[in-house]
């Protein structure tokens, strides 16, 4: 089939839905898929384009305004900030410095004044180069790819054109996170791509029911499709990133965001609570409620900026423990806790809702241990895992083995997605020739 991606975030940018479509454009193209990705232009000096998301027809469209200006100020800044790889304490400062919290503070000011958000600055040059690009081309589909939402904005112009549409909802369009003032227009959105979609994909079981007490959504329109794992892009010629660290120390590595929902905060008390562990960090940005503790104790909390995914899979890879950071509403699940499968290390979910999916996701896997976003529990947690590793028997019981995690890999993704696509095509087909579905052809 012909398709059409339309994904504001897409490689070489690291957000979790750009390296969530990186990965599935890629492998659609090895089932034999023609895909076309329309997305918004890097930003600055972007980092070369990763083999692993080779395939696609690219089709940049770069933002105007003010908006656009600033984000090429964040990564111009970023750039020059960079960390040194070698030394995870030396130059916090510098690597989070006030430029950055000012540009990301004046992003969040131009997000409460556009809906969805700052990314708005997209969708206008976007919307003329998808009319151009449809003048002379015909997808058999269309996906658009959530978040942002100025994603799902422009799917509805393929829908007026009769293209079949498929929302990729990674979250809901309205969560506990969206501005007040935002949150009817949120949902009013949210409503409009459930009735017009043909199909609709989510990263969840929870958001997949979300959407049927929200809208009524009927289920069977719903396909979950979590983030998966590459268990390969990491040995692809990437130079070693490991951090230093002494034999002894129990090493625990989290990659990835911080947020309000998901604060960190008690995870990094508990490392300050127990000796003889250490907590590498590598983020894009270090909230100020936690740049304190590793400007302090650097020894102990080591941080660092501006990996490129390939390199944090490799420092994955190298950790004792991979920590995955549950948010505080489980409709939506850390893309993370799947690519840590591809590293072959074992995992500490931090909980903070029993009724976290993950928890049961780890302990079915039996690739790690369950604990609650409470320091004393953390911490005495970790002082056994450190017994542990200090005994040779931290992996004890596990299983790493490649058959209990193959249903999770970016490929085999792909191949359900495969499926909705036939599943659409097929149904369209009856719809407009007026056949039975359940019939043969």
């Amino acid at each position: 089939m012909r398709i059409l991606l339309l994904a504001h975030d897409y490689p070489p940018t690291n957000s979790p839905q750009g390296l969530r479509w990186g990965y599935l454009a890629s492998e659609l193209c090895k089932l034999g898929h023609e895909v076309t990705v329309l997305c918004a232009d890097p930003l600055g000096r972007s980092p070369p384009f990763p083999a692993w998301a080779a395939g696609p027809e690219i089709v940049r469209v770069a933002s105007r305004g003010l908006v656009h200006g600033v984000l090429r100020t964040v990564a111009r800044l970023r750039l020059r900030r960079r960390m040194d790889d070698h030394h995870a304490g030396d130059g916090l400062a510098a690597g989070f410095s006030w430029r950055n919290h000012a540009v990301s503070g004046l992003l969040r000011v131009s997000g409460l004044l556009r809906f969805p958000d700052a990314r708005r600055a997209w969708l206008r040059p976007a919307r003329k180069a998808l009319q151009e690009w449809l003048r002379t081309n015909r997808p058999d589909l269309v996906i658009s790819s959530h978040e942002p939402a100025v994603s799902l904005m422009l799917g509805t112009e393929c829908v007026r054109r009769g293209l079949p549409w498929i929302a990729d909802l990674g979250d809901p369009v309205l969560t506990d996170y969206t501005p007040l003032h935002w949150r009817r227009r949120a949902l009013a959105l949210e409503a409009e791509v459930c009735s017009r979609a043909d199909a609709l994909v989510t990263t969840n079981d929870a958001t997949r029911d979300l959407l049927g007490t929200r809208h009524g959504v009927n289920a069977s329109k719903v396909t979950v499709v979590s983030q998966g794992f590459d268990p390969t892009v990491a040995e692809l010629g990437t130079r070693s990133v490991d951090l230093p660290s002494g034999g002894r120390e129990l090493r625990l590595l989290y990659t990835g965001r911080f947020y309000r929902f998901r604060s960190g905060k008690e995870l990094f008390e508990a490392v300050l609570r127990t000796p003889g562990v250490v907590l590498d960090v590598v983020t894009p940005s270090l909230p100020r409620w936690l740049s304190g503790y590793a400007e302090i104790h650097s020894r102990v909390i080591r941080v660092r900026q501006n990996l490129q995914h390939d390199e944090v899979l490799a420092v994955q890879r190298h950790a004792d423990i991979l920590v995955n950071l549950g948010n505080a509403n489980p409709v939506q699940t850390p893309g993370k806790i799947y690519e840590y499968l591809g590293s072959n290390r074992p995992l500490l979910q931090v909980f903070q809702k029993v009724s976290d999916p993950s928890n049961a996701f780890v302990a079915q896997l039996r690739r790690g241990w369950v604990v609650p976003a409470e320091v004393d529990a953390l911490s005495e947690q970790l002082a056994r895992l450190r017994d542990k590793k200090l005994a040779g028997n931290l992996t004890e019981g596990m299983d790493f083995s490649m058959s209990a995690i193959r249903q999770h890999a970016w490929a085999a993704k792909a191949v359900a997605l495969d499926r909705i696509f036939h599943d659409v095509r097929r149904h369209r087909r009856h719809t407009f020739t007026g056949l039975d579905p359940g019939l043969p052809t």
